[in-house]
């Protein structure tokens, strides 16, 4: 022949029954698959975007956490007692360090800086049947708490005699 091998009575550059010809289901095909590969690209960004639920949930509780032991160590200023203290105080002290309106303002005013966008904070003090609450912002309704955080003060007087507050600080959606 003229320089190619013979395979099966023909040769080597010669199309083999069509196989180098495109058809219509072979264009189909690769339509197909295209389309799929850019419909699953745009489905895997849209979900790498995403947060994870147990992710945020998990930053809003140690958010609460972190919430509670400001409100447990951060003085109100220029007092040398710490906001849940002074709370304590105005349950069991005919007259507490700080009075009650002067708390509440500084209250609100921490309460307005550690508290996450989109979520209110209600704080309760309790003592046998009495109890001091706040609530960030004013006015505003919770139904359902995402979180809380359930602690205790003890609070001691000379001669031994003590007293335990029950706080709750719950975070909720707005």
């Amino acid at each position: 022949m003229d320089g190619g091998k013979v395979i099966a009575g023909k040769t080597q550059g010669d199309s083999v029954d069509g196989l180098n010809k495109l058809g219509a289901a072979d264009v189909l095909a690769i339509a197909f698959m295209f389309i799929l590969l850019i419909a699953s690209t745009m489905i895997i960004h849209a979900y790498s975007f995403l947060p994870l639920n147990s992710a945020m949930d998990r930053q809003i509780e140690l958010k609460t956490e972190h919430i509670y032991k400001t409100l447990e160590l951060a003085h109100v200023y220029p007092y040398a007692i710490s906001y849940s203290r002074a709370a304590c105080e105005i349950l069991l002290l005919s007259t507490p360090t700080i009075a009650e309106n002067i708390l509440r303002l500084r209250f609100f005013e921490i309460l307005e800086f550690v508290c996450p966008s989109g979520y209110g904070i209600y704080v309760n003090f309790c003592h046998e049947n009495n109890s001091w609450g706040i609530i960030y912002p004013e006015g505003s309704n919770f139904s359902e708490t995402q979180f809380t955080k359930k602690g205790t003060i003890t609070l001691a007087a000379a001669g031994g005699a003590y007293a335990i507050v029950k706080v709750e600080l719950h975070l909720f959606k707005l």
